[in-house]
């Protein structure tokens, strides 16, 4: 491949025109990327201080993820990342690219704040019964309605309302 300052222009001219449409994406979608990041980090919030210290179980990915931890002492972190990163990549032909680029940023929101909350771990002394009163609400309500919602508001594809109609 030739080397010239051709190329190298083309390069730049294409990494801008991407970026400016990145930043224009941003700026349309800033209101759905607040709650996903809201959401998810109150969720991983309550996966760290509620659902872990009191080996509750969990659903889907967070699920398998919370399992590993308890078998396996697996960072339940890292199970989540590649594990709805191999969802993604499974069904990245049905979804529009505007969800995809939305689940990946709560993924990783979700797999990056959960290391911040094991770094610095609250202690909570509370029965059983109410330790699950609050994990159930603040991790399945707030992934339920806030998150899952403001993902639907996005995309029109008919698996995501089955979804959600499902856990709701």
């Amino acid at each position: 491949m030739d080397f010239n300052l051709r190329n190298v222009k083309h390069v730049k001219h294409n990494v801008k025109k991407h970026l400016r449409a990145l930043f224009r994406g941003l700026r349309h979608e800033w209101k759905a990327l607040v709650v996903i990041v809201f959401g998810n980090i109150v969720t991983a919030f309550a996966v760290i201080n509620f659902i872990l210290p009191y080996r509750f179980p969990d659903m889907g990915v967070s699920g398998l993820a919370v399992l590993s931890n308890y078998a396996f002492g697996i960072s339940p972190s890292w199970v989540i990342a590649i594990g709805n990163l191999l969802l993604l990549v499974w069904g990245r032909k049905n979804l529009q690219p505007r969800f995809l680029g939305l689940t990946i940023c709560s993924i990783m929101v979700f797999s990056l704040s959960m290391p911040v909350f094991l770094a610095f771990p609250l202690s909570l002394d509370q029965d059983r019964f109410m330790a699950a009163v609050v994990s159930g609400y603040t991790s399945q309500w707030v992934r339920n309605h806030a998150v899952f919602r403001e993902l639907q508001r996005f995309s029109t594809h008919p698996l995501l309302f089955v979804a959600h109609s499902i856990t709701t």
